[in-house]
């Protein structure tokens, strides 16, 4: 869904920026628009296998919007927050999975703090370029 056309790869982005050339929320890790979500921005602390692997949050609306992501079946830009405000541009990633097998995510959690407030596991794999 979102276009990467004016971003490079590596180069780094604040929110806002983000925010405005592709759209959705800015506080939102999968910022949504028109029901679709448009980017991932993934923090390494609280998800230190993003992209890869991102730990949901319990909360219906990011829920919700970690299942649409699957049913997209489209890549969004994928980015890693290195610094205060500064999220790199790592690439186009495309969403394969969402679990929310309880025994699933007990293992992926187990070295995350506030283990008990994850939801699911959503799997992302590198977009293949065209």
């Amino acid at each position: 869904m979102s276009e990467s056309k004016n971003l490079e790869l590596g180069n780094f982005y604040d929110r806002q920026e983000i925010s405005e050339m592709l759209g959705g929320n800015y506080q939102h890790y999968l910022p949504h628009t028109n029901g679709d979500v448009v980017c991932g921005c993934f923090d390494p602390v609280k998800n230190p296998n993003a992209p890869k692997e991102v730990l949901v949050g319990k909360s219906r609306d990011i829920e919700k919007y970690a299942k649409r992501i699957v049913e997209q079946n489209s890549p969004i830009s994928v980015f890693i927050k290195r610094g205060s405000k500064q999220f790199e541009f790592i690439g186009n990633y495309l969403a394969k999975r969402y679990s929310d097998d309880p025994e699933e995510v007990s293992r992926k959690n187990n070295n995350v703090r506030d283990a008990d407030k994850i939801a699911g596991v959503l799997y992302f794999e590198e977009a293949k370029s065209v």
